[in-house]
This record gives C-alpha cells, structure tokens and sequence, in this order.
C-alpha cells in the first residue's frame, strides 16, 4: 500500500474511531490504529449483511410476491424462530438471517454497518460477542414472554450495539462530538423502528421481529 492511500485509511479509521470513542478514551484505539494493518479486517458486519441481503432476495424470488416494505413471510424457512420447534436449536440464532419486509431490512443494514462497522474497527471481537449476545437475548427473551410469536430479523443484534452506543453516549455526554445530533437521529431511528414493528405484530401478520 502506497503511502498516500496508507494515510488516507488512517484518516477514514480516525474518523470512524471519534464516531464510537470520547475523547478521553481514544489513546489507546488510536495508537491501535496508527499500527494497524487491515490484519484482521472489520468484515463480520459486512459478511452478516451480505448474508441477510442474499437470503432476503431468495425469499423474495421463491415467493414470486415481489419487494415490498411488509414482506414477504417466510414462516416454513429452516431459519426463522418458530415457537413450535424450540428444539431446532439453531433457530435462537439463525433468525437473525431472516427479514420481514424491506424496511425491516434496510433499517438493520443501515444501523449495523454505520454503527458496527467503526465499534468493530475499535474494539474488534467485542462487537461480535456483543451482537451474538444481542440475537440470542431476543429469541431467549421472545419464548419467555410471547411463546406463539415467530421471530425474524437482526432487531437483536442491532438494539445490542445501539444500546452499548447509547451508553457511552450517556456516560460520556460532554466528550462525545455532535452529542445533541446523535440523541435526536437514535431517537428517531428507534421511535420510527418501534412503530414499525407495533404495525407489522398486530395490523399486517403474526410474525414478530
């Protein structure tokens, strides 16, 4: 790598590590970035998106309904949490893979990449264990409290690093850059997310995110 790309990747990642980090804590990822070498690159989130991109195209050509923001439903995939094969024990997690409509799916993608991509980049396999943490909380948390509900989607995962975000947002409010801008559009997303959801559980089908 040249030079001049070399200093334009570093550039990119201290830019994305100022998005995630307060400026108290950022000595030891910057000195992690200054001797960073792409070894191991930040591709989990970009591998679990490319993943829940392609299976949402599947299920969307199988279905033969088209694109649209409120499906389609793939309630027979082998992925999807069924509340009537528990035993399947692979579904508390594989859910993640399946989207209910394209809203549902853009506003994973979008939080996931924007967000995971620079938390990935700092704090490296945390951000994994966290989102895994997240997917099984929710199909855990789902059988607990509404065992006839299906489950799709990375809402898990996703809420997962908002939430750690939201935190150090809280903790850090004074070193955080933009901080006022940052509550207003987290707000937005998860009000906007909620509304969504609350729709498609009791006006549009019977499975939940």
């Amino acid at each position: 790598m040249s030079r001049v790309k070399h200093r334009r990747l570093l550039h990119l990642m201290f830019r994305a590590a100022q998005f995630v980090v307060p400026k108290s804590k950022r000595t030891e990822p910057f000195d992690y970035l200054q001797k960073y070498k792409c070894c191991p690159p930040p591709v989990f989130m970009l591998i679990i998106s490319i993943i829940q991109v392609a299976i949402y195209a599947y299920y969307t050509a199988e279905s033969g309904e088209g694109v649209s923001m409120t499906g389609p439903v793939p309630t027979k995939s082998p992925l999807i949490f069924n509340p009537y094969r528990k035993s399947e024990v692979w579904r508390f997690a594989t859910y993640m893979f399946i989207h209910i409509g394209l809203y549902h799916l853009i506003f994973n993608l979008l939080t996931q990449l924007l967000l995971g991509l620079p938390l990935e980049l700092v704090h490296q396999w945390r951000v994994i264990v966290v989102y895994i943490a997240g997917v099984l909380s929710g199909s855990l948390l789902v059988t607990a409290v509404d065992r006839h509900v299906f489950l799709a989607g990375a809402s898990g995962g996703v809420y997962a690093l908002l939430a750690a975000h939201i935190a150090e947002l809280v903790m850090n409010w004074s070193e955080m850059e933009f901080n006022w801008i940052r509550a207003i559009i987290l707000a937005v997303l998860i009000a906007s997310d909620a509304g969504v959801a609350v729709f498609q559980r009791y006006f549009v089908d019977k499975t939940d995110k």
